[in-house]
C-alpha cells in the first residue's frame, strides 16, 4: 500500500472525462432549500471547474422531461452559444461534447435510418443514451434493433440507462438483461455503457468485450478495484452521478479513483482515457485543463493522499448482502480504505442482522471477528426487539462482548420507532451511556424520523442518532426539528439523501453543526464516495472537521488530537 501512496503523488496532471454531463437540471440553492432555475452551460463549466473535472459529455435533462427531439436540438444551440462571443468561450466549447437522448425512430418522434446516421454525423455526435424507463420503452431488442444498426454502423457509443440504479428492481432489470444480451451478440462492433448489479451485469462482462460500466450508478465499495481485478481499468469509465440517488456531486467517484488500490496508468484510463478512446478522440487530445480552480483546491485528495482529519465512521456494515454482491464488504478489506483515506475508527455493526437474520450469532461473529484488529472499530450491537430478555441480552453484548453502541433497523424488524418493545433499548442507552443508531427514512415503513419526538423527551439521558437524517428531503425536515428541539438528539448523514449536491450544506445552516455526525453506510457503499459528500462539500474547514470527526469521537468518548 505504502508504494502505492507514494507514486499516487504524482497524479496532478489526472484527466477526468465525466461520461455524464447535463445541462438543464433544476439548481439547488442551500439557502433557501428551493431550487433557483435550471443549469446553463456557465454553471455546467463552473461545476466542473469546483471539482476539477476537465471534460464531459452532455446531454440534456430536456429529452427525459419533454421531447428528445427538441431537447438534442436544444443541447446543440446551447453548446454553439458558448463559442460565439469570443476565445476564452471558445476555449471552454471544447469542453463540452454533445450526447444525444434517442429513441427507437419507429413513432417518428426523432429520425431513424439514414437520416438518423447524417444528422449525427453533421452534429458530431459520438454517443447517445437511450433510457428505458424515462420513455416506457420495451426491453425488446426487435424494438431497438433499426436504432443499434445505426448507432454500430456509425460507430456511435450507446449508454443504456441501468434499470436498478442502486436498489433491486428485478422486474425491471430481467427483460432488460436479456435484450441487452442479445444486442451485445448480435452487434459486436457496437460499444455499449450501462451499469447494475454485480451479480446480473458480471456474466455479460465476461461474454462480451464491447460492453463496459459506467460509475454513475454504482457505489459499491472497492469497485474500481473490482473491476480491474475482473476485467482490466479499460472496462470502466469515470461519470458523476446522476441518478434518483445522487445528483451531480463528481467528487464521489473522483475519490473512489484518486483512492483505489490500483496501478496510476489504471487511474488515467478509467478518469477519462477509456472515454476518450471510445469516442475516436486522439491521446493527445486528452490533455489537462490549465488552472482548473478544483484542481488546486482539491490537490492533495486528487493525488491520492489521505485526508487529514482523523474521521470516524458513525455508520457501517460489515458482512456480504443477500440483496446485492458487494466487493470488499468484511472489515479486513475495508481497513486498508480506511488507510488511504485517513479515516481512523469505524462503528460497524453486522449485515446479517440487520437483514433480519440470527442477531445473536451475527453480533458473537462481528465481536470475534474485530479482536484481532486492534481499536480501530468499534462494534454496535443489532437488536432485534421481537425477541424476549432484550435487556438482558443488552447488558451481555456491552459487559460481555464488548459492543460500544446498538443499532436498531424498524424497517427491516418491522417494528416502529414508537412501539414498547424499543423500552429496553432506550434504557439500555441511559443506563450504559451508549448511542442507539436508529435507521431512519421518511416514507418508509416503521422508519418515519418524527417518531423520535416520543422517545427523545421520555429517555433524556439517552443518546439517538437520526440514521440517514431521514434520507429524503422531507425526512431532513423533520430531523432539522428533531435535533433543534432535543439535545439528544444526533443526525447521521450517510445514504442517497446527502449525495444530493447542497443537502448538507443546507443541513448545515439549519442545526448546530456539533450535533452532525459522518456515516458511510460501508459496506452498502463505499467509503470513499460517502467521504467525498463533505469532503468536496462547499462547507469551512471547521465544519468539516467536526462532522468527520471531533463530534463522533466526542460522543464516543474517544481520545487523540486531530491531525493538522
Amino acid at each position: 500500500m505504502e508504494a502505492t501512496l507514494r507514486t499516487a503523488t504524482h497524479m496532478d496532471d489526472l484527466v477526468f472525462f465525466d461520461l455524464n454531463g447535463v445541462l438543464g437540471t433544476p439548481v439547488f440553492d442551500p439557502d433557501s432549500g428551493s431550487y433557483s432555475g435550471y443549469r446553463d452551460v456557465r454553471d455546467l463549466l463552473n461545476d466542473m471547474d469546483y471539482f476539477g473535472v476537465d471534460y464531459a459529455l452532455v446531454s440534456h435533462y430536456r429529452c427525459l422531461h419533454g421531447s428528445p427531439r427538441s431537447g438534442n436540438e436544444l443541447l446543440l444551440r446551447e453548446l454553439a452559444q458558448r463559442g460565439a462571443s469570443g476565445a476564452e468561450d471558445t476555449a471552454s466549447r471544447s469542453r463540452l461534447f454533445p450526447c444525444w437522448v434517442l429513441l427507437p425512430g419507429s413513432t417518428g418522434e426523432v429520425p431513424s435510418g439514414k437520416e438518423l446516421a447524417e444528422d449525427l454525423r453533421k452534429a458530431g455526435v459520438r454517443a447517445v443514451r437511450i433510457d428505458f424507463g424515462a420513455f416506457n420503452l420495451p426491453a425488446v431488442d426487435r424494438v431497438m434493433e433499426d436504432l443499434f444498426t445505426v448507432l454500430e454502423d456509425c460507430a456511435v457509443l450507446a449508454i443504456l440507462a441501468s434499470p436498478s440504479l442502486g436498489v433491486p428492481v428485478p422486474e425491471r432489470e430481467e427483460p432488460f438483461l436479456q435484450m441487452l444480451d442479445r444486442v451485445l451478440d448480435g452487434h459486436r462492433g457496437l460499444n455499449v455503457v450501462t451499469g447494475g448489479r454485480l451479480r446480473s451485469i458480471f456474466p455479460l462482462m465476461e461474454r462480451y468485450g464491447n460492453l463496459y460500466l459506467s460509475m454513475e450508478w454504482d457505489s459499491h465499495p472497492d469497485f474500481v478495484e473490482e473491476i480491474c481485478r475482473r476485467f482490466s481499468a479499460g472496462r470502466l469509465l469515470f461519470a458523476t452521478p446522476y441518478s434518483e440517488n445522487a445528483r451531480e456531486n463528481s467528487g464521489m467517484p473522483m475519490l473512489m479513483i484518486t483512492h483505489a488500490d490500483v496501478p496510476e496508468a489504471d487511474m488515467r484510463r478509467i478518469a477519462g482515457a477509456n472515454l476518450a478512446a471510445l469516442l475516436g478522440m486522439p491521446a493527445a487530445q486528452l490533455t489537462p485543463v490549465p488552472e482548473l480552480p478544483g484542481r488546486r483546491q482539491f490537490a492533495s485528495l486528487l493525488s491520492g493522499a489521505p485526508a487529514g482529519y482523523a474521521a470516524v465512521d458513525i455508520h457501517a456494515h460489515a458482512g456480504c448482502w443477500s440483496w446485492e454482491y458487494k466487493p470488499g464488504a468484511d472489515p479486513a478489506a475495508v481497513l486498508r480504505v480506511m488507510n488511504r483515506t485517513g479515516v481512523e475508527t469505524m462503528c460497524v455493526n453486522a449485515t446479517e442482522a440487520v437483514l433480519g437474520g440470527d442477531h445473536i450469532r451475527a453480533n458473537a461473529d462481528l465481536a470475534a471477528e474485530l479482536e484481532g484488529l486492534g481499536d480501530r472499530f468499534i462494534p454496535f450491537a443489532v437488536v432485534n426487539p421481537h425477541f424476549s430478555d432484550c435487556a438482558a441480552y443488552i447488558d451481555s453484548c456491552i459487559g460481555e462482548l464488548g459492543f460500544r453502541g446498538i443499532k436498531i433497523h424498524p424497517r427491516t424488524h418491522r417494528c416502529a420507532i414508537t412501539d414498547p418493545k424499543y423500552r429496553p433499548v432506550w434504557e439500555a442507552s441511559e443506563k450504559h451511556r451508549v448511542p442507539v443508531l436508529c435507521h431512519t427514512g421518511e416514507g418508509q415503513a416503521f422508519s418515519e424520523p418524527e417518531q423520535f419526538h416520543e422517545v427523545a423527551p421520555r429517555y433524556p439521558k439517552g443518546i439517538f442518532i437520526v440514521g440517514h437524517t431521514g434520507e429524503t428531503f422531507a425526512g431532513m425536515l423533520q430531523a432539522i426539528a428533531l435535533a433543534n428541539r432535543y439535545g439528544n438528539i444526533y443526525l447521521e448523514i450517510s445514504g442517497w439523501l446527502f449525495m444530493k449536491w447542497g443537502f448538507l450544506e443546507y443541513l448545515a445552516k439549519r442545526v448546530d453543526v456539533r450535533r452532525i455526525l459522518f456515516g458511510s453506510d460501508y459496506s452498502w457503499i463505499d467509503l470513499r464516495y460517502a467521504l467525498a459528500i463533505v469532503l468536496f462539500s462547499r462547507l469551512g474547514e471547521r465544519e468539516k472537521r467536526m462532522i468527520l470527526g471531533e463530534n463522533s469521537r466526542r460522543l464516543l468518548g474517544l481520545g487523540g488530537a486531530e491531525r493538522g
